[in-house]
């Protein structure tokens, strides 16, 4: 079955839809990872560091109060949906890598379909292009048999 410029130009808006979405998502899963990274970081930081340490402790983006460090070997850790689960320093760093490893392998597969649905649009836009050049070059023949055909009827 041939598709027409329409059915096309609509499955075209459909992919398109698609590889933004998915984008979207690479960029979500991108800053996910980063966000672990660094919880990682502040994990391994706060395993150096000696119970009484003084440190700032974050209320909101930008407002601060100070805090002395009460224990260095445990923290809490937010697990998902607003569950935290007390865990050794060690086994934080661990759930952050964890995580940070199931964020790359999903990246991974949200980028190579993405690739995918990319190379489509890419074939998508070529025959499209193809039936619009066809079709202007249809209209330009029919364009050019026209007034013969007119010069042919008024000098019989």
């Amino acid at each position: 079955m041939r598709a027409s410029a329409t059915q096309l130009s609509s499955v075209r808006e459909s992919v398109e839809s698609n590889c933004n979405d998915l984008a979207d998502k690479s960029m979500q899963l991108q800053r996910l990872m980063a966000h672990f990274s660094s919880s990682n970081r502040a994990v391994q930081g706060l395993a150096d560091s000696k119970p009484g340490q003084p440190l700032m402790v974050p209320l909101t983006e930008s407002l601060y109060v100070p805090a002395k460090l009460a224990d260095t070997r445990s923290v809490l850790v937010d697990v998902g949906t607003g569950y935290f689960v007390q865990m050794t320093t060690d086994a934080a760093s661990d759930f952050c890598r964890r995580k940070s490893t199931k964020l790359e392998d999903t990246l991974k597969t949200v980028n190579q379909t993405l690739g995918e649905k990319r190379r489509a649009l890419s074939q998508i836009d070529e025959v499209l292009a193809q039936k619009m050049a066809a079709g202007r070059q249809q209209q330009q023949q029919q364009q050019q048999q026209q007034p013969q055909q007119q010069t042919r009827g008024k000098s019989g």
